[in-house]
């Protein structure tokens, strides 16, 4: 019997070309005898048996010869692709494009560190909230001190810093002043009474505001404990506590940016950063230190605001501001033009 061979393609147009048919003088098998019936089915069960061998050889050709024409045009096609592919461009260009682009990295950079040395070196102005004409370079900040029992506040200032003169105005807001709309609410308890904390900071510059008639450009409180540290820390020793008047508070100021307490600077700066309330940004704390270390402390200007005791018909007595003397003083203070 013939064999297939894969590569010859002509095999099964030669052998078979269609299926083997039955002898013609058996196609009947009724007409013989018993003999004879018995190798008719031999010959037509060896037929078929013939037969299907030959389908399923040539099946099976075929599925091969399928699988090899598959294979050869995926060949195809890649060889394709990869012929029609752009050529890459000239490995110069890369390189030039590349350079440039590092060099505008490198300039933009170089030019972030210039503004940020910049803004360390000269720093930025508090700027509030506050409506109306501002007067060119000067900012005024509400600056309290929160006592031990975390409620009240000692002391509340208003400090004004003038940047081209370096002048520097403290305006002391007295403890008993009351809102004028709220004869109950006190300006040392307000702090406590708004919930402490950035609530608390927000009350107390909201009463200040009320009793300023102006909107202060930011504000910084600090506890008591924080400013003895810092006093300690600036003096090498422990103090006797946080200077009370308006120069002493600037000759420290000055003392903690001097040569012989820079080490000191970061120790401060953390435990004023960690346990103060204040809306200040860093850039602002340097234009701020700038101000005062440039600063006169003998020529600092320390003032009251003036109130005036009111009595209520039921007996209660509580200070108000003094509108008619506290204007004229105020326009030297307000960064706004009144």
């Amino acid at each position: 019997m013939k064999q297939p061979n894969d590569d010859q393609e002509e095999y099964f147009e030669d052998y078979w070309a269609e299926a083997p048919h039955q002898p013609r003088e058996t196609l009947d098998p009724r007409s013989l005898t018993a003999v004879d019936r018995e190798k008719y089915y031999a010959r037509r069960d060896a037929y078929y048996a013939e037969r299907d061998a030959y389908y399923a050889e040539r099946d099976a050709y075929y599925a091969r010869r399928k699988v090899r024409e598959r294979e050869y045009d995926d060949e195809d096609d890649y060889e394709e692709e990869y012929d029609e592919r752009p050529e890459p461009r000239a490995p110069r260009r890369r390189k030039s494009r590349r350079r440039r682009r590092r060099h505008v990295l490198r300039t933009l950079l170089a030019l972030l560190l210039l503004g940020a040395l910049g803004a360390m070196l000269l720093g930025v102005p508090p700027v509030g909230p506050g409506e109306g004409t501002r007067l060119s370079g000067r900012s005024a900040l509400i600056v309290g001190v929160v006592a031990q029992d975390g409620y009240h506040t000692e002391t509340v200032l208003l400090v004004t810093l003038e940047q081209k003169t370096h002048a520097v105005r403290v305006l002391s807001l007295p403890g008993d002043m009351h809102a004028e709309d709220d004869p109950d609410l006190r300006l040392d308890e307000v702090y406590g009474v708004s919930g402490g904390g950035l609530a608390g900071a927000r009350g107390l510059v909201a009463l200040c505001s009320q009793l300023l008639a102006f909107t202060p450009d930011g504000y910084l409180l600090l506890d008591a404990a924080t400013l003895d540290r810092t006093a300690s820390i600036v003096e090498g020793a422990k103090s006797e506590g946080f200077p009370t008047t308006a120069d002493e508070a600037v000759r420290l100021v000055k003392k903690i940016f001097s040569a012989s307490n820079l080490r000191a600077l970061p120790e401060i700066w953390r435990l004023l950063r960690t346990r103060t309330e204040t809306d200040l940004t860093p850039w602002n704390f340097f234009w701020v230190a700038r101000v005062l270390v440039k600063s006169n402390a003998a020529a600092v200007k320390a003032e009251v605001l003036p109130g005036t005791l009111i009595v209520s018909p039921n007996g209660t007595a509580y200070r108000t501001v003094d509108r008619s003397l506290a204007y004229p003083l105020l326009r030297s203070y307000s960064p706004f033009v009144l």
